[in-house]
């Protein structure tokens, strides 16, 4: 994107706002809807509707159905590498996520992909406990 004026990248991507409109009563509420926080809440909505009810359950959404936090599968996320024809030939880029200096160094010099570009997205994680045997 670029400026008429000449500007900076980031001007063009602030809100801008027009003086004196005020955002209706209705379509404020809408925009301040937040959706129930649990599974539990997803299953008490729309409890009387059957085939909304079924729907839910196939996707093991179920009144007190739901898997208390942490006693689940853990998945950590170990590596991520960008694959790219644009990039030199054999040359990928890869992030070893085990290592805190890699990732604290992301903060301060982050990979930037220009628009436009295809690119392939692999990852390498493991799970806790392993959910194939």
């Amino acid at each position: 994107m670029s400026s008429s004026q000449g500007g900076d990248e980031a001007d063009d991507l602030k809100p801008t706002f027009a003086e004196g409109f005020k955002l209706g009563e209705k379509k404020a509420s809408r925009l301040l809807y937040t959706s129930p926080a649990t599974v539990d809440q997803y299953a008490q909505l729309d409890a009387n509707d059957e085939s909304l009810a079924r729907w839910k359950a196939s996707l093991g959404i179920t009144p007190g159905g739901a898997v208390p936090a942490g006693s689940g599968p853990k998945v950590t996320v170990l590596s991520l590498t960008l694959i790219s024809a644009s990039l030199p030939a054999g040359r990928t880029i890869s992030l070893d996520l085990t290592n805190s200096d890699v990732v604290t160094g992301l903060k301060d010099k982050p990979v930037t992909i220009k628009e436009g570009i295809e690119y392939k997205l692999s990852q390498q994680f493991k799970t806790t406990p392993p959910i194939l045997n």
